[in-house]
C-alpha cells in the first residue's frame, strides 16, 4: 500500500507538473510574438519489441515478437517562433506485446518447445520535441520521451507447444512487474500536420517513431527488450 501512495503521488505530480507548464506557455502567448499550440490527440499505437536470444547451457533459445495495435491518447502543449517549436506532452500508453521463445535443443533426450506469451503493460510517457514548422501546416520534429509504468501487476498468456504437438495453456496469469520495466526511455522522430477548421482551432494528424534505448531485462535467464512504437495519431488544437 505504501509503494502505491508513492506513485499515485509521484504520478500526481507530473501532471500537475506538465498541466502547470501548459498554462505558462497560454498565459504567456498573448504578451510575446511566440505561437502556442494546446490540443488533445489519440489513436493507434503499433507496439513491435526487439528482444535479444539467449543461451542457457545446453539450449539455446531465439526471441522473435509480432506487432500488436492498442489505443493511445494524452495532451500537448507547444510554443514556436517563427518556425522552430518546442513541444511537451504527457500520453496513456498501452504496450500490448506478443512474442515466441523456441528452444533450440543439442542433447539427446531433451524436447523442444516454442512458447507464445501475450502480456500488457501500460505506461505513461512524457515526449519532449523540437519541430520546424513549415507554411505554419507542416512539421517535422525529433526529440525523446520518458516513461513511467502505471500497472504494478504484468497480466500474461503462454501456450507451449512441445515438440510431440502438445499444447497447454496459462491465461489470467499475473506477475508483479521486473523493476527493470517500471520506467522506460528512448528517442521519438515526428511528422505532423495542421489544419485550421476555425478561428482559433486546427485538426491535428501526427505519425511518430519512438525507439527505445532502455535495455529492459524480462526473464532471470537473460532474455532482454527494447520497446519500438509506431504511432498515428489525430485531434484537435487551439492556437493562441
Amino acid at each position: 500500500m505504501e509503494s502505491r501512495n508513492k506513485f499515485y503521488k509521484k504520478l500526481s505530480s507530473l501532471s500537475f507538473g506538465i498541466l502547470g507548464v501548459f498554462l505558462v506557455m497560454g498565459i504567456s502567448a498573448p504578451h510575446s510574438k511566440a505561437l502556442v499550440r494546446l490540443g488533445v490527440l489519440g489513436g493507434a499505437n503499433l507496439v513491435k519489441p526487439t528482444f535479444s536470444s539467449y543461451d542457457v547451457s545446453p539450449l539455446s533459445y531465439t526471441v522473435t515478437s509480432e506487432s500488436q495495435a492498442n489505443f493511445i491518447m494524452g495532451a500537448f502543449g507547444e510554443i514556436s517562433f517563427l518556425g522552430p517549436a518546442i513541444e511537451l506532452g504527457v500520453f496513456y500508453t498501452p504496450r500490448n506485446i506478443e512474442y515466441k521463445v523456441d528452444t533450440d535443443v543439442t542433447i539427446t533426450g531433451v524436447a523442444a518447445s516454442s512458447s507464445t506469451i501475450e502480456a500488457s503493460y501500460t505506461y505513461l510517457t512524457v515526449p519532449l520535441l523540437f519541430r520546424y514548422w513549415l507554411l505554419d501546416t507542416i512539421s517535422v520534429g525529433a526529440g525523446g520521451y520518458w516513461g513511467t509504468a502505471l500497472n504494478e501487476k504484468v497480466k500474461s498468456e503462454i501456450a507451449t507447444t512441445s515438440a510431440g504437438g502438445t499444447t497447454a495453456t496459462i491465461t489470467n496469469s499475473e506477475t508483479d512487474i521486473a523493476e527493470e520495466l517500471k520506467s522506460d526511455w528512448g528517442l521519438m522522430l515526428a511528422a505532423g500536420l495542421a489544419y485550421k477548421v476555425a478561428p482559433m482551432i486546427e485538426a491535428r494528424l501526427d505519425a511518430r517513431y519512438a525507439f527505445g534505448l532502455d535495455n529492459h531485462k524480462v526473464q532471470s535467464s537473460g532474455a532482454t527488450v527494447k520497446f519500438r512504437d509506431i504511432q498515428i495519431l489525430a485531434g484537435i488544437n487551439f492556437k493562441l
